[in-house]
């Protein structure tokens, strides 16, 4: 597989009065055309900024691009012009919202939102198509949910909506962030089954951003894990979640629940992220790491393992 979007050493800082927050630091990431990439991590580890960083959707200021690039089918966009990126926004990447509520025009109705899209990129949106669009992320009556609010629609309907949106001008990258978050646990696996056989069907590469490492390792192929604005493991996400190679990474997974656990507690990881107006020197994770020494006072980089891996890690 080839690398549809290449980041290398991306860093995202928001200007504040009362300090920068280092939001993404150093970030250097890719996604394959027929992968699904995992990007796990904690809230308020960068993960949100990244994938909104890509098709350049953070708000400048206070959002600024501190260094780096995001190659996207061989293009910097940093350096694109806003209507370089309008071209590409919609046509070559789509993103999934985290609320679907907020991403759809509540004085619109749903049709009216696809051909807009159409209209944004001055292309006719060809009779039937917002129906075959709705009927392809298996929204039943699509006539009707066409001519529907979204205040009319069910949850895990306004969320099939977006991603009808998402595809309709037939992108190559589609960035999914969070996208299960605002719906119940009977919902979620029917979005990520339709996520899973949109990208087999179009050959897409997708990055799906979660906090839960567990679904991310059941849906991913490749796992990518960001701390504290930075990328500290990737790798294939079977091997991942076999033998985690860095001490934060095990700690996700020791916290997930398990039938076989009993009753009592769930581990936790210990203490929280670091403020990112003023990053720790060194492993940004060393003060709650349990294998901490004392070379971890130098930031480690993201060195190379076997089978595909890389780890940020002096002690993993």
């Amino acid at each position: 597989m080839s690398d549809l979007l290449t980041i290398r050493s991306l860093s995202v800082h928001y200007r504040r009065r009362d300090g920068d927050v280092k939001a993404v630091r150093s970030v250097s990431l890719d996604v394959r055309a027929g992968e699904t990439l995992g990007l796990a991590g904690e809230s308020g580890c960068g993960k949100s900024t990244l994938a909104m960083a890509i098709p350049r959707l953070l708000p400048q200021p206070p959002a600024e691009y501190a260094g780096g690039k995001i190659v996207f089918e061989g293009r910097d966009l940093i350096s694109l012009s806003s209507e370089e990126l309008r071209q590409i926004r919609g046509a070559g990447i789509g993103v999934v919202f985290q609320d679907p509520f907020s991403a759809l025009n509540p004085v619109l109705t749903v049709g009216e939102q696809i051909k807009e899209a159409f209209s944004a990129h001055v292309r006719p949106c060809p009779p039937g198509t917002v129906e075959d669009l709705l009927s392809r992320v298996r929204l039943p009556d699509a006539v009707r949910i066409a001519r529907g609010y979204p205040h009319q629609l069910s949850g895990g309907q306004r969320q099939r909506a977006v991603i009808a949106l998402a595809i309709a001008l037939g992108p190559r990258l589609l960035i999914a962030d969070e996208p299960t978050t605002a719906l119940d646990v009977t919902l979620q696996g029917g979005i990520l089954d339709l996520l899973d056989g949109l990208k087999k069907e179009m050959g897409l590469g997708v990055l799906l951003v979660s906090h839960n490492i567990g679904l991310l390792s059941e849906r991913a192929d490749r796992l990518a894990v960001m701390y504290a604005g930075e990328i500290v493991e990737v790798g294939p996400a079977g091997q991942v979640l076999a033998g985690a190679f860095h001490p934060y990474t095990r700690g996700l997974l020791a916290s997930l629940p398990r039938l076989s656990a009993g009753r009592g507690k769930l581990p936790t990881l210990a203490g929280q992220p670091p403020d990112l107006r003023n990053p720790p020197e060194g492993c940004a994770f060393r003060a709650r790491c349990p294998r901490a020494i004392p070379a971890c006072g130098v930031s480690p980089s993201l060195g190379a393992k076997e089978g595909g891996r890389s780890v940020a890690c002096h002690n993993p």
